[in-house]
């Protein structure tokens, strides 16, 4: 299991933040800070115009009296600005973890080219045509691996603009939908007075905030297991490549002789070729 933890300690976060734990079994705990409102025409005296015209913009609008706003965006500004570093560390890890598995299948290729050098002639023409080959494997193999994790690197960046991002579309954008329409809907005497408790119920509720976490957490865990099956799939396809061809040299080893030598080649090619 890999874990990693973040403090905020020395991290140049507000102190008040919280710390975050990653957990690559369970997915993504986060603590979050106890997030009010924060927007201060959300009061019982801001203008009915400018309330409505946020409500009608999910959210996000522009006034004249106010300006520019997006309350999702503003609503998890906290939350957004504490899991930055660790975010991008995270990311980092998998960087490393990638030249990690780089490594691996070097060594392992360089244990295959020298079984060759070993189980066959130096100058055997099917000791040639194998190097080759596993040579051109090792090249597939690593270029999958690596269009895999930018796979990963895309869905983990996709991730982070729902998670982070005031937009209808984003988590937090889904979660206050319903608030919002309802806000729409209302009309009449008392209806401004209504819109904001509506709104500001939704955001001073911690289950709004706990459902967010949850979101975000299984979204994760989505991602990082796709990633792991993506990546043991890929590696198996090409090992077994690699085993079968071994398996050939290890079986027709005693029938190199020079009449058989273009059938067990030919063998061989048929086998790393065809993936």
């Amino acid at each position: 299991m890999l874990t990693i933890d973040f403090s905020t300690e020395g991290s140049g976060m507000d102190s008040s933040s919280k710390g975050c734990k990653w957990d690559m079994d369970s997915g993504i705990t986060v603590y979050l800070s106890q997030l009010g409102f924060p927007i201060v025409y959300c009061k019982s005296n801001s203008l009915v115009a400018t309330y409505s015209a946020f409500c009608r913009g999910y959210g996000d609008a522009f006034t004249d009296k106010v300006g520019s706003h997006n309350w999702n965006e503003e609503a998890i500004d906290q939350m957004a600005r504490d899991l930055g570093i660790p975010w991008e560390t995270l990311k980092s890890t998998f960087c490393r973890d990638l030249e990690g598995r780089g490594d691996q299948i070097q060594q392992l290729m360089d244990w295959v080219i020298e079984y060759l050098d070993t189980e066959l002639p130096e100058s055997s023409e099917s000791a040639s045509t194998l190097k080759r080959a596993m040579a051109s494997r090792q090249r597939l193999l690593l270029a999958d691996v690596e269009q895999t994790f930018e796979k990963f690197n895309t869905d983990l960046s996709m991730l982070r603009t729902l998670a982070f991002s005031g937009l209808r579309t984003s988590l937090i954008g889904k979660l206050m939908e319903a608030s919002y329409l309802a806000c729409i809907n209302e009309g009449g005497r008392g209806s401004d007075a209504r819109r904001k408790a509506i709104i500001n119920r939704k955001l001073n509720d911690e289950a709004t905030f706990e459902s967010l976490q949850t979101r975000l957490r299984t979204s994760f865990k989505a991602i990082v297991d796709s990633f792991q099956d993506d990546i043991q799939t890929t590696v198996a396809g090409h090992l077994a490549v690699i085993k079968n061809t071994l398996d050939i040299v290890r079986n027709d080893n005693i029938a190199l002789e020079s009449e058989k030598e273009p059938e067990f080649r030919a063998r061989v090619e048929r086998m790393v070729g065809g993936g």
